[in-house]
């Protein structure tokens, strides 16, 4: 369920993810951590716009309850999240105020929300801070996650690299494998990436500082290249590419053979054209001279 929030200065928050397990101070937490403010909030009810109907939420009660049986009563309640001012709190020190505000410092952790799945988003502009730099974060993870280290372990031991096979793809293509074999083949990528995953989990505890870090790029991107150079020179690129040449060479003369083939085919066609009209003009000719003669023929009978 989402639930609309109205603040003090007029803005409208929108709070997603709430349930029948939601509490009042999740909900505080989530507005405040998105509004980027400490202090002590209440969460308040107002039925149908009214504020002489105003409901105070505990920091244990459940907004979800409330707000389903307002519904079966026919009721649409608004909620607001209010701020204390620091002097008047000072001097308010009632029971009341202490079971219903809420002070943003005692709300529960971070990691009590992911349970419930809360999650807000704002409809107005925010100036919001700029993210931090990929390497300044990973700089600070990894001196924060050798901090931790050191607490634990005084002396670090030495960086090693793991001895991955490698496996060509080529092979795979011109290999027929048995359902045993890719089993096997299978197993073998998987305990390869879980030497890397524990590896990798190793060696961000064992960095001292960015240099190691620095050093040990270095090598893994020494090694690609590696790899990359030995498949190269295992798969003989050089007499791939002369063969290549060779090929297109080849297929080249004969485009060129076809071409001139082609074009002689075209002669001879046009001259066969050629005759063809010659011998019909010819046989036009031959007709015509032929029926004068019989007609010639034909009348010098009669006259006899």
């Amino acid at each position: 369920m989402d639930l609309i929030v109205y603040t003090a200065d007029g803005s409208v928050q929108s709070v997603s993810g709430v349930n029948e397990s939601t509490t009042c101070a999740q909900i505080v937490y989530a507005l405040a951590h998105a509004r980027q403010q400490k202090g002590r909030f209440t969460l308040i009810a107002r039925l149908n716009g009214s504020s002489s109907q105003d409901h105070r939420f505990a920091p244990n009660e459940r907004p979800y309850e409330f707000v389903m049986k307002c519904y079966e009563q026919g009721l649409q309640p608004e909620f607001e999240l209010l701020m204390f001012d620091p002097e008047s709190h000072k001097c308010d020190h009632d029971e009341h105020s202490q079971n219903h505000a809420l002070n943003s410092s005692n709300i529960p952790s971070i990691g009590s929300l992911k349970d419930s799945s809360l999650s807000y988003s704002v409809d107005y502009c925010r100036v919001r801070p700029t993210p931090p730099d990929y390497n300044v974060f990973m700089v600070e993870r990894c001196n924060s996650l050798r901090r931790c280290n050191l607490v634990t372990q005084k002396t670090h031991t030495p960086l090693t690299f793991l001895n991955i096979p490698n496996f060509c793809l080529h092979d795979l293509y011109i290999h027929k494998f048995e359902f045993a074999q890719l089993e096997a083949l299978i197993e073998i990528q998987e305990r390869t990436l879980a030497a890397q995953k524990t590896e990798l989990v190793r060696v961000e505890l064992t960095l001292l500082d960015s240099k190691e870090r620095e050093l040990i790029q270095l090598r893994k991107q020494h090694n690609n290249l590696l790899t990359v150079l030995d498949s190269l020179h295992k798969s003989e690129w050089q007499k791939c590419v002369d063969s290549e040449s060779t090929e297109a060479e080849r297929l080249n003369t004969a485009i060129a053979a076809m071409r001139t083939a082609i074009a002689e085919k075209m002669r001879e066609f046009n001259e066969a054209l050629s005759l063809k009209t010659t011998l019909e003009r010819q046989l036009l000719n031959e007709n015509s001279v032929f029926k004068l003669e019989e007609k010639q023929n034909f009348s010098s009978n009669n006259n006899e």
